[in-house]
């Protein structure tokens, strides 16, 4: 790698640190938006030198393996996400979803909560990015609250009336708004009982269809949902359509030997660096052997396999 590449990729690599720490620190939502795009934007610029110049390390991969575990599966929950964009997203007077997962530590929901803010960029990308607020809450209504008024700067005592006023007021026609809630106990029915019926029902009750809503609900343990009235759950479609004022469970499932696989063929970038594809059917023997398909011992299984074959690799590569 010539001087001038390595020159250019530190510079791009500053910009970026730089752009990242405006991110964290900027407390306009708009501003963090277009911050985010701007860090995206060099992150890919890197990217596309190092491809060039053929120069990624075991660092690189790591985090590109990271960003693409989210393809690894999931796909009954993504199918049910395509349907609620079919009966819900695209309705001009009923764009919002309102979806639950649970158990989310050990089955990787936090990847297929990526994945779904990736697939609402994508899929919208006519739309303006979507606001994303990602936030852990206490498992009250009063903490759910006071981090909305934190964030758009009203006082935490204001009626669940005005509070849907002043979300609705915060968007454009276009615009997609995002709530990602992180529970961190299995004791969540009373947050969920006062969410759906004090909360989310009205605030979309009446919506114009001239932005879109989703709702994100993860819990990190096995959640038992008996104590909570069935009505609150979208089960049965109404007139042949998934009702988006109700919660809907996104199945998470285990992995499957051919899940990791068919990741490692088309996902992993090590059959471009020289690693021998017929390696990946013993890797993925392997890690399922070792993790019975749980996504989350499935995750650390594979990337330490991973670690181990592309180091083989690079030394394959210095002795040559």
């Amino acid at each position: 790698m010539s001087n001038v590449t390595e020159q250019a990729i530190a510079t791009l690599e500053k910009e970026k640190q730089t752009l990242f720490s405006q991110w964290q620190s900027e407390l306009s939502d708009e501003n963090r938006e277009k911050l985010y795009v701007k860090v995206e934007a060099k992150d890919i610029e890197i990217k596309r030198l190092k491809q060039k110049n053929n120069i990624y390390n075991l660092a690189d991969f790591r985090k590109d393996w990271e960003d693409k575990l989210i393809e690894i599966d999931f796909n009954k929950a993504k199918d049910l996400i395509e349907k609620f964009k079919k009966d819900c997203l695209n309705k001009n007077d009923r764009r919002y979803a309102l979806l639950l997962l649970d158990n989310a530590i050990a089955m990787e929901g936090r990847l297929m909560l990526r994945w779904l803010e990736n697939y609402l960029r994508r899929e919208y990308s006519n739309w303006t990015e979507p606001f994303v607020h990602g936030f852990t809450t206490t498992v009250t209504k009063e903490g759910f609250i006071s981090s909305l008024a934190m964030r758009y700067k009203f006082a935490s005592d204001i009626t669940i009336g005005d509070l849907v006023k002043k979300l609705r007021s915060q968007f454009c026609t276009g615009e997609i708004f995002m709530i990602k809630i992180e529970i961190q106990t299995a004791d969540a029915s009373e947050f969920l009982l006062w969410f759906v019926q004090e909360f989310w029902q009205q605030f979309t009750e009446g919506l114009d269809g001239s932005f879109a809503v989703v709702a994100a609900i993860a819990i990190d343990s096995q959640f038992k949902d008996k104590s909570l009235p069935a009505d609150l759950f979208c089960q049965a479609k109404v007139n042949g359509q998934i009702n988006g004022q109700k919660m809907k469970r996104l199945p998470l499932q285990n992995w499957t030997q051919d899940d990791v696989e068919f990741w490692l063929l088309d996902h992993s970038g090590l059959g471009k660096r020289g690693c021998d594809t017929k390696d990946f059917k013993v890797i993925a023997n392997s890690v399922w052997g070792v993790a019975k398909g749980k996504p989350e011992s499935t995750r650390n299984a594979l990337l330490k396999s991973l670690d181990r074959l592309l180091t083989q690799a690079m030394q394959m590569e210095e002795r040559t």
